[in-house]
């Protein structure tokens, strides 16, 4: 069981290097030179939220509660040495977070984009295909955190 822990560490930490690599080489927007970047940066993220639904604001809340309150379980948890729901607990708080705060809402982000243009001359959306391989990226890297978070969980079953 160790060593199979052990290889999967190694296969997902590969795997999420591969992924932040192919993802630095294919943006999702662009800032032009002498932008101020972090106002770039806040109106991709953000500015989606106006146009969110309620079920969507709602998962939202949902994935962010579920979160913390995962990381408190697992505070709990790790302060009583109860290992196992140490372990179960991060993992849920990890796998929601990775889900909904790094697959959905980027995506949700740049669909947005694609929908109303940016208002802000100095950032533009890359074009179609290299969005899509950086969200491929971002899949690949979710994949290879789960599988670091997978590896580190059995470590806390032997």
């Amino acid at each position: 069981m160790v060593v199979i822990s052990f290889v999967v560490i190694i296969l997902g930490i590969v795997l999420t290097l591969l992924a932040v690599r192919g993802m630095s080489k294919q943006p999702l927007f662009t800032v032009s030179a002498g932008a101020d970047a972090t106002t770039a940066k806040r109106l991709f993220n953000f500015s989606p939220f106006i146009d969110f639904r309620l079920w969507e604001r709602g998962l939202v809340i949902v994935a962010g509660v579920v979160v913390v309150a995962a990381i408190v379980m697992a505070l709990v948890a790790f302060k009583q040495a109860a290992t196992r729901l140490f372990a179960l607990s991060f993992d849920v708080g990890f796998l929601s977070y990775l889900l909904v705060f790094q697959q959905w809402l980027p995506a949700r982000c740049v669909r947005f984009w694609d929908q109303y243009p940016p208002i802000d001359q100095n950032f533009q959306l890359t074009p179609v295909t290299t969005r899509q391989r950086h969200l491929s990226s971002r899949w690949l890297r979710t994949l290879g955190l789960l599988l670091i978070a997978a590896g580190a969980t059995g470590f806390f079953f032997i």
